[in-house]
């Protein structure tokens, strides 16, 4: 398994996403799956997920806010795998 040096900033605060149901859709892949959301801060979204593509992989990922219930919608790119 690949890991990354951690890029997330201990300066900016993280706010937990408890309940909170992510959908992903990895480039590459032919169908989207499900993810529980952790939490979410300025270095982005951390989900807990039985399957992820490779580091270094796009994703499209979409979850209603649990603040407004408004559609929140991105892409990035997987940059951390954590085994536990």
């Amino acid at each position: 398994m690949q890991t990354a040096p951690e890029r997330r900033s201990p300066q900016h605060a993280r706010v937990p996403l408890d309940d909170v149901l992510v959908e992903l859709f990895p480039e590459g892949f032919d169908e989207g799956f499900e993810a529980d959301a952790v939490d979410l801060g300025k270095g982005g979204l951390s989900i807990s997920a039985p399957l992820l593509p490779d580091i270094g992989s796009t994703l499209r990922c979409s979850f209603r806010s649990p603040e407004n219930g408004q559609p929140v919608e991105a892409e990035g790119i997987l940059f951390l795998v954590d085994p536990d």
